[in-house]
C-alpha cells in the first residue's frame, strides 16, 4: 500500500498517494451545495466519516496520476489483462472520435464513451435508431465528464467512443457484481439488476449474506465465480485506499466491467448506518491500519408494510421573525415558525396493486414527491397506492398548509413501512420535495431554522409563550402568495437589522419573556413589509397599540397577521372587544381568535367570518 497520513480532527486530511491538492473556493462550494441539496446535510470533506462524505474528499484532494487510467473504459483494459489475463477483459470492436455513418457491426452490441459514466447505447437487434444513436454519441464527445460535479479524474481521460459485444441473454443486461474494496481488501458487494427496469440493488457481505436489501428482494444465489471475482477485485485494488470493482457473470466465468473512484458521486443516498459503515472502513484504510473484523453490522430488514396507515401535523399561523443571517461569507434564511396545534394535516396512504402512486386531491404534487422519496428511501422505491390528504388550513395563506402536507405524508409513508426517521431525515426529504419548508417535523417549538436547507440553526427549547391571537387576512380579497416564487435573497442592512431581531428573540426565549418576543416579532413583521408589502398591515399595527397588544407577527411569506395579547391580561376582552370594533371599521374580512397552547382537536377561542 502508498503511505498515506491518518485522518487528524486537528488538520486537513492528506491526499492520497502523496499528491496535495488544495482546491480553490468554487469546487468546495459547489460540492457543498449539491451534497446538501442531494442529502439535506451539511458535508464534512475535512473530517469525513461518512462514505458519501468521503467521496467528496477524494474530489477536493485525492490527485492519484493512477485513477484516470485505470477509470478510463478503453486504456484500463490492457491494465487488467496483464494483471488478470485476457479471458477477464470483454473484447473491444472498435473504438474512435466518431461513430462510422453505417452500422459495420452485427447486433447485439454496445455503444459507449471511454471518458463518462452511464453513457451507453444498446444495439439489440439492428432495428434501433442509428441516427439517434451517433447524435448522442456526438453529445459525449462534446461535453467535458464530471466538470459539473467537481470529479477531477475524468478531464484527465481522453475523449472517444468504443464498441463491445452486448454481454446479457435474451437482450437483457447482466447482473452487476460490485465489490468495495478498502485498503486492499474486498468487504461487501453491491449487485445491481434490472438497471433498465426497475432498477434493485442489495449489499452482501463476502459470505453473501445480506446487509442491506429492499423490502421484497428475493436473494439471488451468489455468482459460481464469486471468490475469483474478490480475488481479481483485491489484485486491481492493491495501493488504494478505496476502489470499487465491477465484474459480471457469463456462463460462469467471471468478466471484468470497469473500476470506479467516485460511486455515485457521493451523492446517492445511503441509510446512516451503512453510510457510516463504510465511512469506517475507507477512514481505516486511509490511516493504514487493519481493517478489522471483517463482519458488517447486523442490519434488520424492514418489516412488511401494513394495508395503510394515517398520520398527520400540526400547522403554523406564519412566523414569529424570519429574515437572513451572516453564515460564511454570506447571508442565510432564517426564521422561526409560529406554530398553532389545533390545526393540523392528515395524510392516510393506503399501499395496494396500481400501475402508479397517486394523491388526493391532485393539485398536492409536493406532497406525492415527498412521498415518492420517502418510500425510496425507507426500502419501497416501488410501492404504489393513494395518498389522501386533508388540510385544516387553506393554501396560499403562508399558514404551513404546504410543508404540513409534506411531513404527513412522509410520516404515513415511515408508519406503512414500520420505520422510524429523525425529524432531521423527514426535514431532508421534505427540502428534496418542496425546497423551502418550515420545521414542523420537529418536535422543539423554538428552533432557528434554516427554510432551505432543513437545518437546525439554534434550539431554544421545549417552552413557548402563551398568547391569545387575534387573527386576521391583511390582503385584498383573493390574494394568495406563492413561497417559492419570492426571492430568498436578503440584503446586509436586512441582515443587520435580523440579527438585532434574533439577539432579542434569543433573550426572550431563554428567559421566558412573552414581552420581549412580541417585540422581537413586531419588529420582524415592520422589516418584512419591504419585501411583501400588504394592505392592511399598518392598520393592524396602530389598533393592536391602541388596544395595548403585546405587538403583532406575521406570515412572513404570506397575507395573514396576528396581534399578540396576553391571555392572564385581566382587561383581555375589552382588548378583544376594541379590536374587532377597529377591525370591522376597516372593512376587514373577518377574524378569528384562538390560543397558542390549544391543542389539535380544542375548541375554537372564537371565529367571525
Amino acid at each position: 500500500m502508498n503511505e498515506q497520513s491518518p485522518v487528524r480532527h486537528d488538520e486537513r486530511p492528506v491526499p492520497a498517494f502523496g499528491s496535495m491538492h488544495w482546491p480553490d473556493r468554487g469546487p468546495r462550494w459547489r460540492i457543498a451545495l449539491t451534497y446538501g441539496w442531494r442529502h439535506g446535510r451539511r458535508v464534512h470533506p475535512h473530517r469525513p466519516e461518512r462514505f458519501t462524505d468521503w467521496i467528496q474528499w477524494r474530489k477536493l484532494y485525492d490527485r492519484d496520476p493512477r485513477m484516470p487510467g485505470l477509470a478510463d473504459k478503453l486504456a484500463v483494459k490492457a491494465h487488467v489483462a496483464e494483471m488478470l489475463g485476457p479471458e477477464w477483459v470483454t473484447p473491444t470492436l472498435w473504438h474512435g472520435s466518431a461513430l462510422p455513418a453505417h452500422v459495420p457491426w452485427a447486433p447485439p452490441f454496445v455503444v459507449k464513451s471511454r471518458h463518462g459514466s452511464n453513457q451507453c447505447a444498446f444495439v439489440r437487434a439492428g432495428r434501433e435508431d442509428w441516427a439517434a444513436i451517433r447524435s448522442e454519441a456526438r453529445r459525449w464527445m462534446r461535453a467535458p465528464y464530471g466538470a459539473l460535479l467537481d470529479e477531477w479524474l475524468y478531464r484527465h481521460i481522453p475523449r472517444g467512443l468504443l464498441v463491445e459485444p452486448f454481454l446479457g441473454e435474451g437482450g437483457e443486461l447482466p447482473v452487476d457484481y460490485k465489490i468495495y474494496v478498502f485498503g486492499g481488501r474486498a468487504e461487501c458487494v453491491k449487485v445491481d439488476r434490472n438497471r433498465e427496469h426497475g432498477h434493485w440493488r442489495a449489499i452482501y457481505d463476502l459470505d453473501w449474506k445480506p446487509i442491506w436489501a429492499p423490502e421484497g428482494w428475493r436473494d439471488p444465489p451468489p455468482p459460481a465465480s464469486l471468490k475469483e471475482m474478490i480475488r481479481a477485485a483485491e489484485k486491481l485494488a492493491n495501493g488504494f485506499d478505496f476502489v470499487r470493482v465491477d465484474f459480471y457473470e457469463i456462463d460462469d466465468r467471471p468478466r471484468f466491467g470497469e473500476m470506479t473512484f467516485y460511486p455515485g458521486s457521493g451523492l446517492s443516498p445511503l441509510p446512516d448506518h451503512l453510510d457510516f459503515w463504510l465511512g469506517s472502513l475507507w477512514t481505516k484504510a486511509h490511516a493504514g491500519r487493519a481493517v478489522e473484523p471483517r463482519a458488517a453490522p447486523a442490519i434488520a430488514r424492514p418489516r412488511p408494510a401494513p394495508a395503510s396507515a394515517t398520520e398527520s401535523c400540526t400547522t403554523h399561523h406564519g412566523e414569529l421573525i424570519q429574515g437572513g443571517l451572516r453564515r460564511n461569507g454570506g447571508i442565510r434564511p432564517a426564521l422561526v415558525t409560529f406554530p398553532r396545534r389545533d390545526r393540523v394535516a392528515t395524510c392516510r396512504l393506503d399501499l395496494f396493486e396500481t400501475d402508479r402512486l397517486e394523491v388526493h386531491p391532485q393539485c398536492n404534487s409536493k406532497a406525492l414527491k415527498a412521498a415518492r422519496i420517502a418510500l425510496d428511501r425507507f426500502g419501497r422505491p416501488r410501492a404504489t397506492g393513494r395518498l389522501t390528504l386533508t388540510s385544516g388550513v387553506e393554501t396560499g395563506l403562508g399558514l404551513g398548509s404546504s410543508t404540513a402536507d409534506v411531513v404527513s405524508a412522509i410520516r404515513a409513508c415511515a408508519s406503512a413501512l414500520g420505520v422510524t426517521p429523525t425529524a432531521e431525515e423527514m426535514a431532508a426529504i421534505a427540502v428534496e420535495a418542496e425546497l423551502a419548508v418550515d420545521p414542523l417535523m420537529f418536535e422543539s417549538q423554538a428552533l432557528l431554522f434554516a427554510p432551505r436547507s432543513g437545518e437546525v440553526i439554534e434550539d431554544w427549547g421545549d417552552w413557548y409563550p402563551d398568547y391569545t391571537i387575534f387573527s386576521c387576512n391583511l390582503a385584498e380579497e383573493g390574494m394568495r402568495i406563492d413561497t417559492l416564487l419570492l426571492s430568498p435573497a436578503y440584503s446586509a442592512e436586512e441582515a443587520d437589522r435580523f440579527e438585532e431581531i434574533v439577539a432579542m428573540a434569543r433573550t426572550g426565549f431563554r428567559g421566558r419573556d412573552p414581552a420581549l418576543i412580541a417585540a422581537a416579532a413586531t419588529r420582524s413583521a415592520v422589516l418584512n413589509q419591504s419585501r411583501v408589502p400588504l394592505p392592511r398591515f399598518a392598520a393592524l399595527q396602530r389598533l393592536a397599540q391602541e388596544a395595548g397588544a403585546l405587538g403583532v407577527q406575521l406570515a412572513h411569506s404570506g397575507v395573514v397577521g396576528g396581534v399578540l395579547l396576553d391571555p392572564k391580561d385581566s382587561g383581555l376582552e375589552d382588548k378583544i372587544a376594541l379590536l374587532v370594533a377597529g377591525w370591522q371599521r376597516l372593512g376587514g374580512m373577518g377574524f378569528e381568535l384562538f390560543n397558542t397552547q390549544m391543542g389539535a382537536g380544542a375548541a375554537e377561542v372564537r371565529s367571525v367570518a
